[in-house]
């Protein structure tokens, strides 16, 4: 889901390390039921959400980058992995830049019901997915 646009920033001073706060794992697109038990298995889990957009899936896992400070500052800035590197102020979330996920998936149920308003049910004995 979208958050509301953030005022624009142009200094990381009263930066709340939001992009230092989760992980991003871009998965493949659900093609057969075994897929989307998987994605119930990802979403059954505590801090653990799916997102989805037109043609991309992804895994997000909430978790704090173990290099942040009290102040929200990185520990190792001068060593910093290359993604911490290509990320910009014009990019940041905080900055009123929006992602491009239409959906994210929290929990199970979340997740079923956008199943079911899709119309997938699952083929009994095959792996395929089946729309009702």
């Amino acid at each position: 889901m979208k958050q509301p646009k953030p005022v624009k920033r142009t200094n990381c001073d009263d930066c709340t390390a939001h992009c230092c706060r989760y992980v991003i794992v871009e998965i493949d697109k659900p093609v057969n039921w075994y897929d989307f038990h998987n994605i119930r298995w990802f979403v059954a889990h505590k801090d653990v959400s799916i997102l989805k957009d037109k043609n991309k899936w992804y895994v997000k896992y909430a978790t704090d980058c173990e290099y942040l400070d009290e102040h929200n500052r990185c520990k190792m800035y001068d060593k910093r992995p290359v993604m911490c590197r290509r990320h910009e102020i014009e990019t940041c979330e905080m900055s009123g830049y929006e992602d491009e996920h239409d959906t994210e998936f929290r929990g199970v149920d979340e997740f079923d019901k956008w199943l079911e308003e899709k119309k997938m049910k699952e083929k009994k004995g095959k792996k395929g997915i089946k729309k009702k």
